[in-house]
């Protein structure tokens, strides 16, 4: 895997994180995409933890392997 898509497995694990996502509820307070958020939280969170996993494992797969 490049450089590239290395830093783009760890940071999109990091944001899709769902352990942040009431962090980004807080952040997006008082936008139409914080009411979004807020009115479908379960949805984003499962969709979050699915985003994240796969994320999560491409990033441990690429730092694992000497390119």
């Amino acid at each position: 895997m490049s450089g590239w898509k290395k830093f783009l497995a760890i940071g999109s694990a990091l944001v899709f994180c769902p352990c942040h996502l009431p962090l980004w509820v807080g952040l997006l307070a008082g936008t139409a995409v914080g009411a979004y958020v807020n009115q479908y939280f379960i949805w984003l969170f499962a969709a979050f933890t699915v985003i994240f996993v796969i994320s999560l494992s491409a990033a441990l797969r690429s730092l694992r392997t000497d390119d």
